[in-house]
């Protein structure tokens, strides 16, 4: 079972700068909330409601959004989540360096960890049961410490991992694929070009236990089948998939994919089968070649009119399927 990246956004952005057009306040703040979507690495964006009052130098005046409000958001994705790992990208202890938001998501993240698990806070969070992150990290780099100090740094009390990473089956390493997410983000200008080769990022413990083998975070934690109750079958199943997974033939392993499908539809409800649920279905999707799609042929109709839609669906590669209806929701 893999784990899933999510990454939390306090506010949607609408306080901040446009760098592409005239849209400010509540309009840049949707430019905002699609733009991480095609950025990929950032997994399941999960954005609040809290308002962006602009530029601040202090974390204290988030107070204006309703700190209370922000933290019980927080302590509610911990817990639907069921959020292993937590890494801060600010340093809760430096406020009046940085951007007073970005540390004011550190500050939150240390307090909630505290609170999530503790079943008097916020006892109707959305009905989510209380959870623990295993442990919380400062992701220190040049960003905060200037190259050659952190080069000269006591690193023997840092978790250590390599961002750097190459994916021969992509043909792109992980600098490479956070470069085009990061340009996405187009109304802020963070287009960049990437770098290759190894990338050490450092990891201070704030919260939790360090793992013994520190290049390895999640140590100590089941990322397997497993840790959901009835999932060790499927878990079996799936690995049976990959060990005889044809890339030339990928609709070879869809009986299997279905078999597995159907055993996660029998779970208990819960995080991890709505997750899954979701993933096999794309899989399944994947491995048949199939594309469907529906544009209505006029750009606008009023309450009641009449739509008509082209419909196209295709399964580019052999078996044995057949569309039975075609409908929608609301």
């Amino acid at each position: 079972m893999k784990s899933l990246n999510r990454s939390t956004f306090l506010t949607r952005g609408d306080g901040g700068q446009n760098l592409i057009g005239p849209e400010i306040e509540e309009l840049l703040g949707l430019i905002r909330t699609k733009e991480p979507s095609p950025a990929g690495l950032m997994g399941e964006p999960a954005l609040f409601p809290a308002n962006d009052f602009g530029f601040s130098k202090t974390p204290t005046k988030l107070s204006a959004s309703g700190t209370k409000t922000v933290l019980s958001d927080v302590v509610w994705a911990i817990r639907a989540c069921l959020v292993d790992i937590v890494i801060n990208r600010f340093d809760h202890r430096t406020p009046g360096r940085t951007h007073g938001h970005h540390t004011a998501s550190a500050v939150l993240t240390l307090e909630a960890y505290d609170l999530a698990i503790n079943p008097k806070a916020y006892p109707t969070n959305w009905r989510t049961p209380v959870w623990q992150p295993k442990r919380v990290f400062f992701n220190t780099s040049s960003f905060f410490l200037e190259a050659e100090r952190l080069l000269k740094a006591d690193k023997s009390n840092l978790a250590q991992v390599d961002a750097g990473v190459y994916y021969p089956a992509l043909g792109k390493s992980n600098t490479e694929i956070a470069a085009e997410s990061r340009s996405m983000h187009k109304c802020q200008g963070f287009g960049s070009s990437g770098v290759r080769g190894s990338e050490p990022e450092y990891l201070e413990l704030l919260k939790g236990e360090m793992p013994k083998e520190k290049s390895n975070l999640f140590e100590g934690i089941n990322t397997t089948w497993s840790r959901v109750p009835g999932g060790a079958p499927i878990g079996a199943l799936l690995a049976k998939v990959e060990a005889g997974f044809s890339p030339n033939h990928p609709e070879a392993s869809v009986p299997q994919l279905m078999q597995a499908f159907r055993s996660i539809e029998q779970l208990p409800d819960g995080y991890w089968k709505r997750v899954k649920l979701a993933e096999i279905r794309n899989g399944i999707q994947a491995c048949l070649g199939l594309f469907h799609e529906a544009l209505a042929t006029e750009p606008s109709a009023t309450p009641g009119e009449p739509v008509t839609l082209r419909v196209e669906v295709i399964q580019r590669l052999r078996a044995p399927i057949v569309l039975e209806n075609v409908g929608f929701t609301r």
